[in-house]
This record gives structure tokens, C-alpha cells and sequence, in this order.
């Protein structure tokens, strides 16, 4: 599971703790990438991803599946 709440530039605690916890209660959810490093510059909207934001998101996502 990756860990993402990043909003306009806020990271929503309640939201990444609740994904820790399912991480943590469950032995088949596993943690994934955080996304959340990924700033404005990754973003076109201050929400979603763009073209460099998901090359960097693939390359996090890989660092955990290796």
C-alpha cells in the first residue's frame, strides 16, 4: 500500500496513520511508496502527478519491490 495524502501542499496525518494501520493489522497489506516526498514539482495541480511525478513514483515503487 503506498502511503499518499498529499493535497495542496498538506500532508493529511489521519490519513497516512490509517494507512499504517492497515499496513500493520493486516499480513497481506504491505507498505509501499511514500508519496508524499513528492512536492509541487512532481504535481500539475498540487494534487496529482505529472509526467515526472510518476517516474519518480515507479521508481519508488521499485525500490520496495526489489
Amino acid at each position: 500500500m503506498a502511503r499518499a495524502s498529499y493535497a495542496h501542499s498538506v500532508i493529511d496525518d489521519n490519513v497516512i496513520n490509517a494507512q499504517n494501520e492497515l499496513i500493520q493489522e493486516f499480513e497481506n497489506i504491505y507498505a509501499g511508496a511514500n508519496t508524499d516526498i513528492l512536492d509541487i514539482t512532481y504535481r500539475d495541480d498540487d494534487i496529482h502527478l505529472n509526467k515526472y511525478g510518476l517516474e519518480e513514483h515507479a521508481k519508488l515503487w521499485l525500490s520496495y519491490l526489489k
